[in-house]
């Protein structure tokens, strides 16, 4: 990977980050921060992703960061059919995954 690549990806994996911070209550925070992290370090270190997959990594996590960046309050959004058409097992079974942990905070913050 380029340095400027790898330059992109470090300036919005912070910038990512500093948004989480500022924006997400505690429980989403820590749970956004470890999946961010863990996309962040597979995507730039792994060496599995060629040049074209991780332009399209950086904008889809651009795109994520200006939606936190204009929510006063954060919501999220919703994926478009579309979107989860795109999706392959690995992934599906991760939007799974991510799923059932908010539904949990969000439960366990209700209580």
């Amino acid at each position: 990977m380029s340095s400027d690549a790898t330059r992109r990806g470090l300036k919005l994996f912070r910038d990512i980050m500093t948004l989480h911070r500022t924006k997400l209550p505690p429980a989403m925070r820590s749970l956004g921060d470890s999946y961010v992290r863990k996309e962040f370090k597979t995507h730039m270190y792994s060496g599995t992703c060629s040049k074209a997959q991780f332009e399209q990594f950086l904008t889809a996590w651009n795109s994520y960061a200006a939606t936190i960046r204009a929510q006063e309050v954060v919501t999220g959004k919703s994926l478009t059919p579309e979107q989860k058409r795109l999706l392959n097992e690995k992934q599906q079974d991760q939007l799974n995954e991510l799923e059932k942990a908010t539904t949990e905070l969000s439960t366990d913050s209700q209580k």
